[in-house]
Formats: C-alpha cells, sequence, structure tokens
C-alpha cells in the first residue's frame, strides 16, 4: 500500500507557491498561520448535508460544500478499497484540513468523492463520511484569465471584482476547479507577497519546483501593484495589498475557485 502524507510547505517553499515571485522570502521570514473561523457554516455529519437526486443517488449539490477533518483522513479510490493517500487532520500552518466535496461516491452516503490537493490538478479521491464534517459556504471566487480578473460572489451577488496579474505564457496559471487549502498572514506587508496570502489546490503545470515548494499556486499581494493587470507571474494570481486584505478577512478555507 502507498501511503502518501500530505501537508503544505513552509512559506520558503508554498508561496513562492508554484511561482510568483523572483523575490521570495527567506526561512526567517516564514509567516504562521492566520487564525481563520471554520470554513463551514455549520458542522454537521457527512450524511446530513448535501441534496441527492432520487434517480441518481450519486449525485451531490456540491455547491461550496466542504469537507473538515476531524482527524487524520485516509482516501481511497473505490468504496472499501485500500488506502491509497494519507492527509494530516491539520495543514503545516497548523489549521485543520479541509477538501472540497463533488458528490457522493455510494446510495447508502458512506463515502464521499472530494478534490485532492495534488497532482495533477483535479485528482479526485473518496473518503470515509464518518471521517469529516461537513458545512456549506456560499461564496465562490471566479478568475478568468483572458479578462484577467478577479470576482468573488456570495450566492447570486457580486461582492468583489478586481483586476489581477496572472502567469506568463510560459509559466501560465493553470485552469480548473480548485479551493483555498489555508489562509497566511505574512509578516513584512511591503513584502512581494503582500500582507497575506491564499494557497490554493492547484499546482503549476509547467514548474514542478519553485523555490525549494512543489509548484503550488496562490492568490497573493504584491509589492508591484503596476503588475496588476498583466501577465507577469510565474503561475500565481496578485491582486493589489488592498484587496487581499479584503480577501483574507472574507474567504474561508474550503472557498470553491475556478480558473478559466
Amino acid at each position: 500500500m502507498q501511503r502518501i502524507t500530505l501537508a503544505l510547505l513552509p512559506l520558503t517553499a508554498v508561496l513562492t507557491l508554484g511561482a510568483c515571485s523572483a523575490d521570495r522570502p527567506t526561512l526567517t521570514d516564514a509567516p504562521s498561520a492566520r487564525a481563520t473561523d471554520d470554513p463551514t457554516t455549520s458542522s454537521t455529519p457527512a450524511a446530513d448535508v448535501g441534496e441527492r437526486d432520487d434517480n441518481d443517488p450519486g449525485t451531490l449539490d456540491a455547491s461550496g460544500l466542504v469537507a473538515r477533518a476531524v482527524g487524520d483522513i485516509d482516501l481511497v479510490t473505490t468504496p472499501g478499497g485500500p488506502v491509497t493517500m494519507s492527509l494530516p487532520a491539520t495543514t503545516e500552518f497548523g489549521s485543520p484540513t479541509v477538501l472540497a466535496a463533488t458528490r457522493w461516491a455510494d446510495a447508502d452516503k458512506e463515502w464521499l468523492e472530494v478534490l485532492v490537493p495534488v497532482r495533477p490538478n483535479g485528482t479526485t479521491a473518496l473518503v470515509r463520511a464518518d471521517t469529516v464534517t461537513l458545512g456549506r459556504t456560499s461564496l465562490r471566487v471566479d478568475i478568468d484569465l483572458a479578462g484577467r480578473r478577479l470576482v468573488v460572489h456570495d450566492g447570486d451577488a457580486t461582492i468583489v471584482d478586481t483586476s489581477v496579474a496572472i502567469g506568463t505564457p510560459e509559466t501560465p496559471t493553470p485552469t480548473g476547479s480548485y479551493f483555498v487549502t489555508d489562509v497566511i498572514d505574512n509578516p513584512d506587508d511591503a513584502g512581494s507577497y503582500g500582507p497575506f496570502a491564499l494557497g490554493l489546490s492547484a499546482h503549476s503545470d509547467v514548474l514542478d519546483q519553485f523555490g525549494g515548494g512543489d509548484g503550488q499556486i496562490g492568490i497573493h499581494g504584491t509589492n508591484d501593484p503596476g503588475s496588476i493587470g498583466n501577465a507577469a507571474s510565474h503561475g500565481c494570481v496578485r491582486v493589489s495589498n488592498e484587496i487581499i486584505t479584503q480577501l483574507a478577512g472574507l474567504i474561508p478555507r474550503g472557498t470553491p475557485v475556478t480558473i478559466r
């Protein structure tokens, strides 16, 4: 049995996050995790959350559905199958591990399919429903690479609409469906990554490593506001420091993020 223990790396690896800036923090600049509220609106047994279509037992209304670890999480590829991945209960930053739920994998709601923050992007696995609690967030983040804009929706309402910097053609920002893994409080508000960063479950499609990390993608502030609106990063999404401060106080872990 292959067991893969997953955890976010310290900022020196992560917030080069798949690639953001050549000016990266040193080990002594690594931030601690900012304390945030739980990413869900409730802490509920998995079987009590999510509407099912009786004609398709696997269908789940997964809009904004977040699975929160109650301990270490073992993941499988088929219900009752051998463990193929293991996730710790908390990330390297000390925040509870969360995963974005996609559907029920069985009619009895004993197994839940989740997005997993590993390569390749879009990897899914199954988790026992009794090893997580579920809740729902009404927030979602949409990033339009062609328009170079980031929009935060709360249900049908738009609450943030802002210009962003994206990856260059050589190091593009990867498209796909992801979620926020961590909200990081950077110690140097004037640094390359601004006062805050949101770690995403996405990884660069072209950089296997960057600055000692594994090419994780994030949304962060910048000390180069002139780069906003341009294709300027190694894959991360840059916003103004004012916006990232707003997002850090608004976006909970587990919030779905679509990059298109």
